[in-house]
């Protein structure tokens, strides 16, 4: 064949596929020419571009007296937008750098119509009059009638004739007369196998689609279906085919199938692969061709209907294996389904949020579009479409999970971003505070608080509160959520009756635009619920250790909970649920603030308070078995021991793999009361027997992926792990008091070799430090003997098992679950070592930052990129935050325990100062820039210390401004305290000027709590020692623990007076307690040593002093204090005061734990 009859083929195939109507006339001329004995190919060209460019025209005047376009793009703007449309145009909006075409600046007059589409309800195009293509329709019914008079398909042109009808029907679909369209595609003699590419490929998928909507006018919505699958089909079979007409095919073809599908409640299966499929397409090759309110309309309806599966359980993860689209159209994310088509419930949570991620992206990518649109010309319309996203987003996390944490920080950005179009929203401001809340970001969390009570007309709350104001600022809250959500939805409602007037304009009476209410979140909505929601969330996280502004918050939604007589009965699931939770949390912060309050009457009212509040939430919800925990728990601080045992059992019952509720019972066991160590013993080997599980896949390789703590998964195992090594140190004491000192000190480097295991299991082995600006030395890499014990023990703990044997059983009043029950019977063929292996299981074990970076990596490179340009501009200047070097990352010093130390070679200096702690040079070149920083540093240690008081004040080993990693070991160590005593206070020196790179403060918090675990396994192993008389290891290991917390740790001072002490040195004590109250006045058992050394030296008043203070304010629960205040008393001859403290004292041993509860959890 002639090359240029070939070209000329070729460009009209090309114009046609790309709708390029104004040059056909032309092409088919050409066409003509190089073609003499062929007519129909280059009849129908023409036709069908006369008829297009005259329902354009037409449409385009109907759309354009109602101003459809914008009032920014004047006509000369469109004029020149058309001349150019080949040129992309470049929005200059800072919302986001959007490259887009003429039809998307301009709102696409096909595009306009259908902003109210729903499910019951898809806009129609404005029909075209039929009388106006009369003429073209009869001038193609003669050339069709003309060509298949023979029946055959011989020629060209007998195959040419068949494609003319599909045109023909289509000058009757745009003309409403569908019946006539259905009769004429019905005629077609062709088939799916008789086209392979190019425009002929078109016109099937039009035909189908357009057979599909003419069913769909008969409510024949199977059929339908069937065309609209078949459509899809063609284009399955041909994925290189890509061109703007198919594309608008099918286009209309996916968004009709998914409205038809949500409106007849099809299978989920089928109406999750239909959306996929639309979802992968905008996001793929046609991107920028698809019509963004359709886009929208879908999104809306894809993420709803995704949040509602899962949430029934009906959620099918995507597969290559399913029908009609397979991979790549229907699987943009990659299949979870096995070998054997089954998913685990595993697979499908993370496929959903997979897919979630991937969905909520595209829409923000949607916001963006619409922004430079809407910003100049409809204001409102943008701010309630970005409340609608938002809304629709936090939704849908909660019910399919957040992700990993980068995921949820660029979300925080998002909202951040959307307050310029969202100017004081209520709704905005709650999603910052609970984003803020999940990532870390206490003090940002504080102010959005604050902004959000503000919004609700109480400003300041915390600071001004009075109770007689509680019901003024209740008032208020409702009047002001009132007047907030009927201003938005009036906004709203105001916005969409303008619409629905515009496009009513546009259809016939009887096709017209019902009024449609407002979409769901598009406008404000907080209720009182959710203002309780976030005060108590704000409780829980922000004000946990400070009692006072815990209180005010739980008192307020108490209050608030009161007040709401309408949604007791309407709601009543709903407000159960909060009202158990705000009085758990009331008596929880009440608890907590009557540990920290030093005025005896007010904390007599606040002990008082909190029970009240706690038995409460148990009377409301009889299945809540945390509230019974908080109750067990402040029973036993305040002496109600058997009262305190009935509510833990309890709470055990009801949860029976929650460690803190094992170990409270056995602590309330190990009182005088209860006399009843080897019941407490059996008590936590039964707790144990719960994560036994964990025990058994310890070498399976998935089990052993590192978690990281700021994943729902890393923050659940660190409790855990936590808890199990509280419980194993109480063990280790119970085991010391019933056989020595002797039996335990094999025990220990198991408990170590634990520690050393969970820590690598929570990457808290490894932090980063960025050197500051300074002439310091770099430090060196810590060793493991920093940490582990200087002789090891591989045995097992016989000696526990052996206590265990001969145990009586538990209170036959109190049934333990099976596998406590069977383990407590089999307590003595349990082994503690294999605890060692505390793990999560397989299934748990699966980090989510892992499960879900697939989905992250996918959409991170197109998230920075429209991150270039924020929504609100940024701050130049804002310094940026230092990168991590990966280089710096520490080797674990937990995993060996070598015999000997690694000394390290140096020159010694005459003129040098060594430090005994901190096991490094400082000459004097360096010593003045260290001096430099304690005043800085001091400050620091203050702020830490301070909230940390609540575990002070119940005489636990608090962190003391613990620094999470440990310095470099101790390069020489004397058999005695007095280069320890005698050393000037250089606790206030940074360690080489390093600072800790942290991601949060949750992250940060949850460090220093495991820090303070091992510091506490030190100051146990060296009080062991010490009873033992052993006094060089009892020095080795406290000073381990000094080394540790850069000597400002009050509970390690403390220890070492009382090591002193057991030696015969009380000078040596002395000061060791001193040095204990610098750096915390209120340490409440240094106040009792210190106050028994004065005793001893016939100090009494200076031991008076102490004790008053002591017994007044935060040592008023303490037996010894008491005792010792007793004595003075007796010395001084004051007798009756003596008889009561002696009283007192000997009600409250009778109460007292063999460790305090201060270690127990609160706010669980």
């Amino acid at each position: 064949m002639n090359p240029k009859a070939i070209q000329t083929f070729l460009d009209l195939e090309i114009a046609r596929c790309n709708e390029r109507w104004n040059d056909i006339p032309e092409l088919a001329k050409r066409y003509k020419k190089y073609h003499p004995y062929e007519s129909v190919l280059e009849f129908t060209a023409r036709m069908e571009a006369e008829f297009i460019l005259l329902l354009r025209q037409v449409r385009n005047d109907k759309y354009n007296s109602i101003q459809i376009i914008p009032e920014a793009s004047t006509s000369s703007q469109q004029q020149q937008h058309v001349d150019n449309k080949r040129t992309p145009t470049t929005s200059t909006s800072n919302l986001t750098t959007v490259v887009v075409k003429r039809n998307a600046l301009a709102v696409e007059e096909s595009d306009f119509i259908h902003q109210l589409d729903d499910p019951n309800h898809v806009a129609m195009p404005f029909p075209i009059d039929p009388t106006q293509a009369q003429l073209i329709l009869v001038r193609l019914l003669d050339v069709i009638q003309r060509q298949i008079k023979s029946g055959q398909l011989e020629t060209l042109d007998d195959w040419q004739a068949q494609f003319s009808k599909i045109i023909l029907a289509r000058i009757y679909f745009e003309t409403e007369r569908y019946d006539k369209t259905l009769e004429w595609l019905q005629q077609l003699a062709l088939k799916l196998d008789d086209v392979e590419s190019g425009y002929s490929m078109v016109l099937l998928v039009q035909a189908r689609v357009m057979k599909g909507i003419c069913f769909e006018t008969q409510d024949n919505h199977l059929d339908a279906l069937d065309c609209y699958f078949s459509a899809l089909k063609v284009v399955e079979d041909h994925p290189e085919e890509e061109n703007k007409s198919l594309s608008n095919w099918v286009e209309i073809c996916l968004y009709r199938a998914i409205l038809l599908q949500l409106r007849k409640k099809g299978p989920v299966k089928q109406t999750l692969k239909l959306m996929r499929t639309y979802l992968h397409y905008c996001s793929t090759q046609w991107s920028t061709d698809w019509r963004i309110h359709k886009r929208w309309v879908i999104f809306r309806h894809y993420i709803r209907y995704l949040t509602r599966a899962y949430q029934k359980g009906v959620y099918v993860p995507a597969s290559a294996q399913d029908e009609y689209m397979a991979s790549p159209i229907l699987s943009p994310t990659k299949s979870v389904f096995s070998d054997a088509g089954e998913t685990t419930l595993f697979e499908r949570s993370s496929a959903a949020l997979e897919e979630t991620i991937q969905l909520i992206h595209q829409f923000r990518i949607l916001l963006a579009t619409f922004a430079p649109l809407l910003i100049q010309t409809n204001p409102t319309d943008l701010h309630h479409r970005t409340l609608e996203l938002s809304n629709l987003l936090v939704s849908a996390h909660e019910t399919v999970g957040w992700g990993p944490i980068e995921y949820v920080q660029r979300t925080l950005k998002y909202f951040a971003r959307t307050r310029k179009f969202t100017f004081n929203s209520l709704c905005t401001t709650r999603h910052i505070f609970y984003t803020l809340i999940r990532t870390g970001e206490t003090t940002e969390a504080k102010l959005a608080l604050t902004l959000y009570l503000e919004l609700l007309g109480i400003p300041d709350w915390i600071h001004t509160y009075q109770e007689k104001s509680l019901h003024q600022g209740i008032d208020m809250i409702r009047s002001r959520l009132d007047w907030i959500n009927e201003q938005s939805s009036h906004s709203a409602a105001e916005n969409l009756r303008e619409l629905e007037t515009k496009l009513n304009t546009l259809t016939k009476e009887e096709d017209q635009v019902q009024k449609k209410k407002t979409p769901t979140g598009s406008c404000e909505n907080d209720t009182e619920f959710d203002v309780v929601r976030v005060l108590l969330l704000a409780t829980q996280h922000l004000y946990k250790q400070h009692g006072k502004e815990a209180t005010i918050l739980s008192d307020l939604a108490v209050a608030l909970l009161d007040e709401l007589d309408h949604l007791k009965k309407k709601k009543a699931s709903q407000w159960r649920s909060l009202m158990v939770q705000a009085k758990r949390l009331s008596g929880t912060s009440y608890a907590v603030f009557a540990t920290q309050c030093q005025d005896e009457e007010k904390r007599s009212e606040y002990l008082s308070e909190s029970l009240l509040s706690l038995k409460r939430a148990t009377e409301i919800d009889t299945r809540s078995w945390q509230a019974f925990y908080e109750l067990g728990l402040q029973q036993a601080v305040i002496g109600e021991m058997s009262l305190a045992a009935q509510s833990v059992k309890r709470s055990i019952k009801l949860r029976g793999d929650f460690i803190p509720s094992w170990h409270l019972l056995s602590l309330i066991q190990s009182s005088r009361q209860f006399h009843a160590l080897p019941k407490s013993l059996q008590l936590i080997q039964a707790g144990l027997v719960y994560h036994l599980n964990m025990i058994e896949n310890i070498d399976n390789e998935d089990i052993q992926d590192n978690l990281s703590l700021d994943t729902e998964e890393g923050q659940e195992f660190f409790d855990r792990a936590e808890a199990y090594m509280k419980i194993r140190m109480s063990q280790i004491i119970m085991l010391e008091k019933l056989e020595g000192p002797e039996a335990v000190l094999k025990v220990y480097p198991d408990l170590f070799e634990m520690y050393g295991t969970l820590s690598k299991k929570m990457n808290l082995n490894r932090l980063l430090l960025v050197a500051e600006k300074s002439s310091i030395p770099k430090s060196t890499t810590t060793t493991t003997n920093s940490i582990r014990s200087r002789s090891r023990a591989n045995s097992s703990v016989h000696s526990i098992n052996s206590t265990l044997e001969d145990n009586e059983s538990l209170d036959s009043g109190f049934a333990l679950p099976p596998a406590a029950a069977s383990a407590a019977a089999a307590a003595n063929e349990i082994q503690l070592h294999e605890s060692r292996s505390f793990t999560l299981n397989k299934e748990e074990s699966r980090s989510t930052s892992r499960i879900e970076s697939r989905s992250l990596n996918k959409v991170q490179e197109d998230e920075e990129e429209l991150e270039e340009e924020d929504f609100v501009p940024e701050n130049p200047k804002k310094k940026k935050r230092a990168s991590v070097n990966l280089s710096q990352l520490m080797d674990d010093p937990l995993l060996s325990f070598p015999t000997k130390k690694k000394e390290r070679k140096e020159k010694k200096d005459k003129s040098t100062k060594r430090s005994t702690f901190l096991g490094i040079k400082r000459n004097e070149s360096v010593r003045k820039d260290l001096l430099e920083r304690e005043n800085s540093l001091q400050s620091t240690l203050k702020d830490m210390s301070r909230n940390n008081t609540s575990s002070s004040i119940n005489h636990t080993v608090k962190s003391n401004s613990l620094p999470v990693v440990p310095p470099p070991p101790v390069q020489q160590q004397n058999s005695n305290y007095s280069s320890l005593l005698n050393k000037p206070d250089e606790s206030t020196i940074s360690l080489k000027s390093t600072t800790i790179t942290i991601e949060n403060d949750y992250l940060k918090e949850r460090q220093i709590r495991w820090g303070n675990i091992l510091v506490e396994i030190w100051i146990m192993t060296s009080g062991t020692y010490a009873r033992a008389e052993r006094y060089e290891e009892a020095h080795k290991a406290i000073m381990e623990a000094d080394e540790f917390t850069y000597s400002h740790n009050a509970d390690v001072w403390h220890q070492i007076g009382k090591n002193c002490l057991q030696e015969g040195s009380p000078e040596k004590a002395l000061d060791a307690f001193k040095r204990a109250l610098s750096i915390d006045p209120d340490h409440i058992l240094t106040h009792q040593s210190l106050s028994s050394v004065y005793l001893s030296i016939n100090q009494v008043e200076l031991a008076e002093q102490l004790l008053e203070r002591s017994t007044r304010g935060l040592g008023w629960n303490q037996a010894e204090a008491w005792f010792l205040l007793s004595k003075i008393y007796q010395y001084q001859e004051n007798l009756l005061e003596a008889k009561n403290c002696l009283l007192f004292a000997l009600k409250l041993s009778d109460i007292t734990p063999i460790v305090s509860f201060s270690g127990l959890p609160r706010f669980v």
